[in-house]
């Protein structure tokens, strides 16, 4: 079966992952054979989906996660992140996956509480704030390595000042199992209200043309529509700020954006690219459940959670019976 070969292509530092793929294959309720649909696109953490909406106004068969749907598709919950697992599994060859991970305790405005910097970037893990997006981080790593056993394609999308991919995980990806480009550009550039300026990595080498250069302060005064908050500075025998909040910055893409990435999706989807550098063997002849009986425990990926998804696909009430005397 082709995903049980990519089961075993994943990384070796990623056992534990590999493990849980196979759980998923086994599980009498799942398809993967394309009879319940192949996926093109995945936008994880994809807000009101604009470009989810673009992408299948193009005729391409779409699939989209975020928690604004429903409760259900919480990236915490060990059934989305199943979830999430198997839509990649039924992802074509050279499927594009966009993840928009949430930047709070990454961003540069809350490093006085998450305490992380450059030489820290793992911050203060006992605040829940923290410990949240380093799992999350984790999370997405494990995915991505997924996506590029499955010979797909990924773009993480981040503030231009995130310290994300300082987080030992994604550290790891980005120099030592794949090949990804990263560019820097200016979300008002494609219909953004605001500047953000934004970071993206990939392995998709076109993407580096999403940078269409300098924003100029004409531009951003005529087009800035949104203010996040307000400061006031009074002076007095204590200086103290003032704080006037107004309507957050809309959590989503433009289309005008969808269009771009669909735009060098396209030219760049049949290039060579190189991924999973240090992609183990797969040894020939074996089964899946041989596969499974050699593997050893190594990481487990532990401030990810994935061991409690493990666990979640181990007790399902679907998992095949046969399966019963390898697994008890």
């Amino acid at each position: 079966m082709r995903v049980t070969a990519y089961a075993y292509k994943l990384e070796r530092g990623a056992t534990v992952l590999r493990s849980e793929v196979l759980l998923l294959l086994w599980q009498e309720n799942l398809t993967f054979d394309g009879s319940s649909g192949s996926f093109d696109f995945l936008e994880l953490f994809s807000g009101k989906g604009e470009v989810t909406k673009l992408w299948r106004d193009h005729g391409f068969r779409c699939c989209s996660v975020d928690l604004d749907y429903a409760d259900c598709m919480d990236f915490e919950k060990h059934s989305t992140f199943a979830l999430c697992l198997w839509a990649i599994l039924n992802e074509v060859p050279d499927a594009f996956n966009v993840l928009a991970p949430v930047c709070g305790s990454w961003s540069t405005v809350s490093r006085g509480s998450t305490l992380r910097n450059y030489v820290n970037p793992m911050g203060h893990q006992p605040y829940n704030s923290v410990a949240f997006g380093n799992r999350m981080t984790s999370k997405c790593v494990l995915l991505i390595l997924v996506m590029l056993a499955c010979n797909c394609i990924f773009a993480l999308e981040q503030p231009s000042q995130s310290l994300m991919p300082r987080h030992k995980r994604l550290e790891w990806l980005l120099n030592r199992v794949a090949y990804v480009y990263e560019v820097h550009f200016w979300a008002m550039h494609y219909g953004k209200e605001c500047p953000k300026r934004t970071m993206m990595l990939s392995n998709l080498r076109t993407i580096s043309t999403l940078d269409r250069g300098v924003l100029s302060n004409a531009e951003k005064v005529a087009k800035h529509k949104v203010e996040t908050t307000r400061i006031a500075v009074h002076t007095s025998i204590y200086n103290h700020l003032v704080l006037d909040p107004v309507a957050p910055v809309p959590r989503s893409y433009t289309r005008a954006f969808g269009e771009r990435l669909l735009e060098l999706y396209q030219h760049g989807r049949t290039e060579t690219r190189y991924d999973l550098r240090t992609r183990p063997k797969i040894p020939k002849g074996k089964s899946d459940k041989e596969l499974f009986e050699e593997l050893q425990l190594g990481d487990i990926w532990y401030e990810s959670k994935c061991h409690e998804t493990f666990l979640y696909l181990f007790e399902s009430k679907h998992l095949r019976t046969e399966w019963n005397a390898l697994l008890g």
